[in-house]
């Protein structure tokens, strides 16, 4: 979702290239870690996240894979949190390209409420792919 509204604005001449190329390589900065979003949520405690880690040492598997088997979280609360996840993100660049200067912020509030409102159902396309700690 943030590459594409990242795309929207650069293809439409609101963000230069380097902007854009500079947000885009700091997607791992501005994301919140899945895990820190389940707490957040009273989802799972420290222990769990800690014990979703020792479990992930011993596999290739994300986070929310791991915490899903341990029957730590449901499908639906990976999924919502993956949504929620990806759209804090949105939310957080909008917020850069105001704090650093690049448009104001009327215009990155505007900017994101207009790529929201035409993608009403791409938060329920995520996939346990994008979680991360």
């Amino acid at each position: 979702m943030n590459a594409h509204f990242l795309d929207g604005l650069f293809q439409r001449g609101l963000i230069s290239r380097h902007t854009y190329r500079n947000l885009l390589q700091d997607v791992d900065r501005l994301r919140v870690p899945f895990g820190m979003l389940a707490r957040t949520h009273n989802l799972l405690t420290c222990e769990n996240i800690d014990a979703i880690f020792n479990a992930q040492q011993d596999t290739d598997k994300l986070f929310g894979e791991v915490a899903l088997e341990m029957g730590l979280l449901t499908d639906s609360q990976v999924a919502l949190l993956l949504d929620i996840q990806e759209f804090q993100l949105t939310c957080t660049t909008a917020q850069a390209l105001a704090l650093n200067g690049e448009m104001d912020w009327g215009m990155a509030l505007a900017e994101l409420s207009g790529f929201i409102s035409q993608r009403p159902g791409e938060f329920q396309m995520h996939t346990y792919a994008l979680a991360s700690f």
